[in-house]
């Protein structure tokens, strides 16, 4: 995790509140339209899983 201000405990609360929400989103139909629509725009193909070992190609910063 990176170095910040906020406290662990603040962060992990927020997260708690948070992740059910967008989890709702990702598994509705709206959100999986979205989300191939964004891989696409990103040269990911649909049918492949996303690989864990290359988290910045999906923006995502490296732990």
């Amino acid at each position: 995790m990176p170095d910040t201000a906020i406290p662990k405990h603040e962060i992990e609360a927020l997260a708690r509140c948070l992740f059910p929400e967008i989890q709702r989103f990702f598994e509705s139909e709206n959100g999986r339209r979205e989300f191939a629509e964004w891989r696409a725009s990103q040269g990911v193909n649909s049918n492949s899983a996303m690989k864990e070992d290359d988290p910045q190609k999906y923006g995502e910063a490296a732990s």
